[in-house]
């Protein structure tokens, strides 16, 4: 279907004051204006909303009533960007079913082909559409309308686009209050759709961005449809909701956004327990949880002896574990002294706890006396002493 609609802005020149543009003369008799535009055969828009100045053109100087009839909306490209035809005669029936608009002698061709080129970024349109958006089906009867209303006009010859539109630059911007309120009924429906998502997941909805524009005033989101698995990076979505007035549906994108992941116990672990790679797994950070307050890596766990006692599926705090502990303070220990290639054994008391590894001071039983040895295992001292050299 062709939609066809004729809208005068409603800002006013300082010089006007009603919406007719037909001046009134001093005998209180309405003049008769007969303005003539030629209709071109052929044009190029970059927009998707095709206007009375891209298919026209005034014969002679502009006045100020084409200044702001040329921006009336007369229709809209087809969604899948092919070209299209408007009759002469049946652009015409609409101008004249606007009051607003004087009467117009139409000249030049009978129809016009318009051409949808898509905007070079860094234009003034916007460079993201590379097709012209889809367009609510307006079901209206034209002669019913009054002055300053849209006029649809519908023909076979065209089938009538989606409803679902993306955005464009002539929508104002959301206020900070309307693009709260839509990002939180769409983080509502997400979770809806499936709750563990947001577990996976920091969902970021850009309040900024201009297909959002078109759900300011959606009241309920229903559903939402995604176009993709959800996954890490942008992926389109559709969202369907219901406004004061009707149902709306719009594409918009939603970014996913990996969440950190952090080793948690696969079941509760208790104290002094040594942790083997099978007591542990990877899951997303919870909300909230500082990252640095956890160990993100297995094999800085595995090994490892527990502190405290470890909850399942709670993240790990590198506090609640150490290195096991090989030698308690008091032990009995055997002290190798390694030097030279000869190792001496003797006996000796710990004075302190250490795991492999550690330096700790033992007490040799006769003589006695106080040293540092290195802990080499469970029981086990080393002391390793230079050999002696010879000049």
């Amino acid at each position: 279907m062709v939609l066809l609609s004729v809208a005068v802005a409603n800002a006013q020149t300082p010089d006007s004051t009603s919406g007719h543009l037909d001046p009134i003369s001093a005998t209180g008799v309405a003049q008769t204006f007969n303005y003539s535009v030629r209709l071109n055969s052929i044009c190029n828009v970059s927009s998707p909303l095709i206007r009375l100045r891209d298919v026209a053109t005034p014969i002679g100087p502009a006045s100020t009533w084409w200044e702001r009839a040329s921006g009336v909306v007369i229709g809209m490209m087809p969604i899948d960007g092919d070209e299209m035809v408007i009759e002469r005669d049946r652009l015409n029936i609409a101008v004249d079913q606007d009051a607003s608009i004087p009467r117009i002698d139409w000249t030049g061709a009978t129809s016009v082909r318009v051409r949808y080129v898509p905007a070079k970024v860094g234009s003034d349109t916007n460079p993201n559409l590379s097709k012209p958006p889809s367009v609510p089906l307006a079901n209206t009867n034209s002669a019913t309308l009054p002055s300053q209303r849209p006029v649809v006009l519908t023909t076979a010859t065209t089938s009538m686009p989606d409803a679902t539109a993306n955005a464009t630059t002539d929508l104002p911007a959301l206020n900070p209050n309307d693009s709260d309120r839509v990002v939180r009924l769409i983080h509502f429906a997400v979770d809806r759709i499936d709750l563990s998502l947001r577990d996976s997941y920091d969902i970021i909805i850009d309040p900024a961005q201009i297909a959002l524009r078109k759900l300011a005033e959606v009241r309920r989101v229903d559903r939402i449809e995604f176009l993709s698995p959800p996954t890490e990076g942008a992926i389109s979505a559709k969202v369907f909701g219901v406004t004061s007035r009707h149902e709306i549906d719009q594409t918009i994108e939603i970014s996913f956004v990996t969440r950190p992941m952090v080793v948690v116990p696969r079941e509760s672990l208790r104290r002094g327990q040594i942790i083997t790679s099978a007591d542990l797994t990877l899951v997303p950070a919870p909300r909230g949880y500082p990252i640095e307050s956890a160990i993100t890596n297995i094999d800085d766990a595995v090994d490892m002896q527990v502190v405290n006692v470890l909850q399942k599926d709670r993240p790990i705090s590198p506090t609640s574990i150490t290195r096991p502990v090989l030698i308690e303070r008091g032990d009995l220990v055997e002290i190798h002294v390694v030097g030279g290639g000869v190792t001496v054994a003797t006996s000796a008391r710990s004075l302190s706890k250490g795991a492999a590894g550690d330096l700790i001071a033992v007490e040799t039983l006769e003589p006695r006396k106080k040293i540092i040895a290195r802990v080499a295992r469970s029981g086990l001292v080393e002391v390793f002493t230079r050999p002696p050299r010879v000049r």
